[in-house]
């Protein structure tokens, strides 16, 4: 081997360590990243997205209960209060649960 080659040898040999030096060091830096997401981000992002959930279910809480006080009102020709609606609604759900026409979640 010439010393050229020899050279060239060490170059990329050196090259090769500092890619690898490098490598590792990226590496551990971006496991610290996603650790420190974890425990700095996540907790943060999921408490924002169970208040949108929240939210969300209020609105569309909202919503159904308007719906059903204008269908009720159409059908009886009568307007009831949100709580006579809920009332009728839960007592639906139950009989039909127990009539084997629904099942729900909680049910085994």
């Amino acid at each position: 081997m010439t010393s050229y080659q020899t050279v060239l040898q060490q170059i990329a040999n050196a090259s090769l360590m500092d890619f690898q030096t490098t490598t590792k060091n990226l590496n551990g830096e971006l496991q610290k990243q996603i650790a420190d997401f974890k425990v700095t981000m996540m907790p943060r992002i999921e408490k924002e997205l169970e208040e949108y959930r929240a939210s969300r279910m209020k609105e569309t809480e909202q919503m159904v209960g308007r719906i059903v006080q204008k269908a009720s009102q159409d059908i009886f020709n009568k307007t009831i209060s949100l709580d006579d609606h809920h009332k009728l609604m839960v007592d639906a759900l139950e009989k039909a649960r127990k009539e084997g026409g629904i099942r729900l979640k909680y049910d085994s």
